[in-house]
């Protein structure tokens, strides 16, 4: 049976939302944050919608949301550039940001906001794999604060021969190599392209991805 392309929605959110992909996650998440694997391992994994305080306030629905220590990480899959989708999935973390302060909570408790773009495909110059932007000051470089950190990563600059051998490269790898079996060898990766297979023999996720390929098309 054909391995399900973990670059669909459908598919994304179903192997992120696994236990069974705990190890992954965790080691992925770590490498591009630099948040400690042991407290992501024991992070909550959700997708969800976020509070809408107006009936005329748009709904938003996020991939996946990741609450560990004191950051909330925004995790968003851009399986194809359209107008307007960087600034969608900002307003969701303005969103994640406001909703903090309209809590109560006190700002000793006020949660950094980081947001990681996978996108499977190129918008930036630099031919890197994981871009990190801050709000800075042009001319002295200096960072204003780090309570928001937005991240994008390029799916199409890990066929570089440059990149194919350092860990997130080919933890990354997942999510463009149709033969996934060619990249069993570690602990991690067996355990996330075994759980991969699975969601690709799941009825209910077949159906669901096929509608989504179905809907991508009349857009």
């Amino acid at each position: 049976m054909k391995t399900l392309e973990l670059t669909s929605d459908v598919v994304f959110k179903a192997f992120m939302l696994s236990e069974n992909t705990i190890n992954y996650k965790s080691r992925l998440l770590h490498l591009i944050t630099g948040i400690s694997e042991n407290e992501l391992k024991k992070a909550v994994y959700t997708s969800e919608e976020l509070k809408v305080n107006q009936k005329s306030e748009k709904v938003y629905k996020t991939d996946i949301i990741v609450k560990v220590e004191k950051n909330i990480i925004s995790i968003e899959m851009n399986k194809e550039a359209s107008y307007g989708i960087f600034i969608k999935n900002s307003n969701y973390a303005s969103k994640l940001r406001s909703e903090q302060l309209e809590s109560g909570e006190s700002y000793q408790e006020y949660k950094k906001v980081i947001t990681i773009n996978i996108d499977n495909f190129h918008t930036y110059k630099g031919n890197k794999i994981i871009y990190k932007f801050m709000m800075m000051e042009l001319e002295t470089k200096e960072i204003e604060n780090d309570y928001y950190i937005s991240y994008h990563i390029d799916l199409k600059n890990l066929n570089k021969k440059s990149y194919n051998k350092d860990e997130i490269s080919e933890l990354l790898k997942i999510f463009i190599v149709e033969d996934t079996e060619k990249l069993r060898g570690e602990k991690v990766m067996d355990e996330a392209i075994d759980e991969l297979k699975r969601i690709s023999e799941d009825r209910e996720i077949i159906g669901l991805y096929d509608k989504e390929k179905v809907e991508r098309k009349l857009i």
